[in-house]
């Protein structure tokens, strides 16, 4: 029975160091969303509605720039027509959807996606001269809008947790080291890592508070020189449930803040899916939309009594 025991700890001490610590996203094979694009599909938007189809807004390593976000309907087809701008003659356009022709501009949506999960499509319109325009289909399971709209309520309403969250520092130490003195106490900031992931673009570094006694936390992240990342995705958010070797507080993790944090980037027309115990997603965001500023309003990076703290003080502001 003690073998078993120790088995079973060791066990979910390695599951735990998967989940926390691998953040590459996994090697899924390549979609023709992170290939080239038709040469021709690199002009300004012609076409599309532009309040249909959304410009990307954020650095991405894949091709695609633009994307647009349709709920998964079982039979219902996809009218890829509907995303022309008014005046533009639906019968000059043909489509094709990651590279096979679509007959009449409707697109069968195929599976169901898992839950948590999208489809994303690479649509090309082509009028008679070859001129072509791209973007991402990203194809909702029903649940996703639905169980976010369900959180952000919920969340709303309960947002006491973060009025007591620590401070951050403007800027890691010496050699991007820990600006928190190991003197000070309570220490405030005991966790820095660095960092190579989706979830924070151009984040290169991580800082995480100590836990507190209900479990939440706060997340700070900086860049390669080491200085504090303020705002959008790339910086860092308060946590429901702070993660830790603890393989419950990881669970707890994803299921309070990460996996809402997917559904957001999902919703804003990022055609991501998660990796790895949800450790990162599969490609970069491409946009950042109104539902990330919704996520990003009840994980907030500050605190409501903001304030920041410099290298070589403890977060009282004193020195050790």
């Amino acid at each position: 029975m003690r073998a078993i025991t120790s088995l079973l700890a060791g066990a979910a001490v390695v599951l735990a160091g998967a989940i926390w610590f691998t953040v590459r996203p996994a090697d899924g094979g390549r979609s023709p969303l992170d290939g080239p694009l038709p040469a021709s599909a690199a002009s300004a938007a012609d076409w599309l509605d532009p309040t249909k189809v959304l410009d990307a807004n954020l650095p991405s390593e894949t091709a695609v720039t633009r994307s647009a976000v349709a709920v998964w309907q079982d039979g219902m087809p996809v009218d890829l027509k509907s995303f022309l701008r008014a005046g533009v003659r639906a019968d000059t356009v043909s489509w094709t959807a990651d590279g096979k022709p679509v007959a009449g501009g409707l697109l069968d949506p195929g599976r169901r996606p898992g839950d948590n999960h999208v489809r994303g499509v690479l649509i090309v319109a082509r009028d008679a001269t070859e001129h072509a325009e791209a973007f991402a289909l990203v194809l909702v399971p029903p649940s996703t809008p639905r169980q976010f709209a369900d959180w952000l309520r919920q969340e709303r309403a309960s947002m006491q947790w973060t009025e007591s969250l620590p401070p951050l520092y403007a800027r890691l130490g010496p050699n991007h080291s820990n600006p928190e003195p190991a003197a000070c106490r309570p220490r405030m900031w005991p966790t820095l890592r660095s960092i190579h992931t989706h979830y924070h673009p151009g984040a290169a570094y991580e800082m995480r508070s100590a836990i507190r006694p209900d479990g939440s936390g706060h997340q700070a992240t900086y860049t390669a020189s080491g200085e504090l990342l303020r705002r959008g995705p790339s910086a860092g958010s308060a946590d429901r449930g702070s993660p830790s070797w603890n393989i419950f507080r990881l669970i707890g993790h994803m299921r309070k803040d990460v996996i809402p944090w997917v559904w957001a980037a999902q919703l804003d027309g990022n055609p991501v899916n998660p990796a790895r115990f949800y450790s990162n997603f599969d490609r970069p965001l491409i946009r950042a939309g109104q539902h990330i500023q919704d996520y990003l309003e009840v994980r907030p990076t500050y605190g409501p009594a903001h304030r920041e703290v410099e290298p070589g003080r403890c977060v009282d502001g004193t020195l050790p």
